[in-house]
């Protein structure tokens, strides 16, 4: 939505002969804010992911090549720490983890605006040894981080799934390296039935939500082993980079 307000927006459409979104509510919004330019309209598969690059990877070895503790219960944010990231979740459920007997970390991998004031606020944890904050990697290391990873955090701050559910290239990419993944959710949206299947389904700003279902997924990990096996079918299938290139040729060759 923040892209109609753009400047030069309306005169880019007005010069283009198809515009391509993501999903049906946003060939909708177009078609609302821009009724005379409806008929240009087309939804396309994306975002996608590369399942030859992001597979599923031996733990263990994954942990011995990025350096990572063999036995802790690893957490796995990857982003690029903007406002909507949502790691102040995050921190709590890993507080509210580590006042029992657990021994949990977070990584918070990547690079971004708001890097230097998350490092700060979480200061203590990282001289603690609880949270490690590699910053921007290689994209080569990125699926060793992933496939390091007990579970994978996909959270975001409540207005931004105003948007609508499953957001961000990096969901697709956890999936597809089939590591248990935790989803910030806004029930009042649709969710696809393959999300509700494969991932952990949360509230926005919930911890203790969070921190309930580690203790769950890491406890279960054989029941968690197959819905990620189906979660990669899913991804494969529907949100392959060759899925994504077949959907947009088929709207051009539409048009």
């Amino acid at each position: 939505s923040e892209e109609f307000a753009a400047r030069g927006f309306n005169e880019c459409t007005r010069a283009s002969d198809l515009v391509l979104v993501d999903s049906a509510a946003m060939a909708e919004m177009f078609r609302h804010r821009l009724p005379d330019q409806a008929a240009k309209v087309a939804v396309h598969v994306s975002p996608a992911t590369d399942i030859e690059r992001f597979a599923p990877r031996d733990k263990q070895a994954c942990r011995a090549f990025v350096g990572l503790s063999p036995d802790a219960i690893i957490l796995l944010h990857v982003s690029g720490f903007w406002t909507h990231h949502d790691f102040r979740t995050a921190e709590l459920a890993l507080r509210q983890l580590n006042q029992g007997s657990q021994r949990a970390m977070l990584v918070l991998l990547g690079d971004g605006p708001r890097w230097r004031a998350v490092r700060s606020s979480l200061m203590d944890l990282i001289k603690s040894g609880q949270v490690l904050m590699p910053g921007a990697v290689p994209i080569a290391e990125v699926p060793l981080y992933i496939g390091a990873a007990d579970v994978c955090l996909n959270l975001w701050h409540a207005p931004f799934l105003r948007r609508g559910n499953l957001l961000g290239f990096k969901l697709y990419e956890y999936v597809a390296s089939e590591r248990p993944v935790i989803e910030s959710a806004d029930f009042t949206f649709p969710i696809q039935e393959w999300a509700r299947k494969t991932l952990w389904l949360v509230p926005p700003e919930s911890p203790e939500r969070v921190a309930n279902a580690v203790l769950s997924i890491t406890s279960d990990a054989a029941r968690w082993k197959a819905r990620c096996a189906e979660g990669r079918s899913y991804v494969k299938q529907f949100r392959s980079l060759d899925a994504a290139t077949r959907s947009t040729v088929s709207r051009l060759l539409d048009l």
